[in-house]
């Protein structure tokens, strides 16, 4: 009978007798980071549009209740401007403004 000698084969996957573990690589983890990053910028790009929205809504109602007054500092001329100042849908323009900033703040 033949001595048959027996061949070792190195297995690169082989390390200490047990299977080499793959490497995982940094792709997903810069992946997620990505996608959180972009999750992110949106609810800020969102949140800022819903702020703006409110602002100019603050600005039109300011400019159309404003009316137009003396620049003089003059007790008759400040009188003059009470007078004339719409003083009759404030409480409901001011409960107007109330409703719209509840119901931005309970769609957040």
């Amino acid at each position: 009978m033949k001595n048959k000698e027996k061949i070792n084969v190195i297995d690169p996957n082989i390390q200490n007798g047990q299977p080499k573990k793959p490497d995982e690589g940094v792709g997903p983890v810069i992946g997620s980071i990505i996608i959180i990053a972009l999750i992110v910028l949106g609810g800020l790009y969102y949140w800022g549009s819903i702020i703006n929205s409110t602002q100019k809504t603050n600005e039109d109602v300011i400019e159309t209740t404003t009316p137009a007054l003396n620049e003089s500092d003059e007790i008759i001329d400040i009188e003059e401007d009470l007078e004339a100042t719409d003083t009759e849908g404030i409480d409901k323009l001011l409960d107007e403004i109330d409703a719209e900033i509840d119901d931005a703040l309970n769609s957040l």
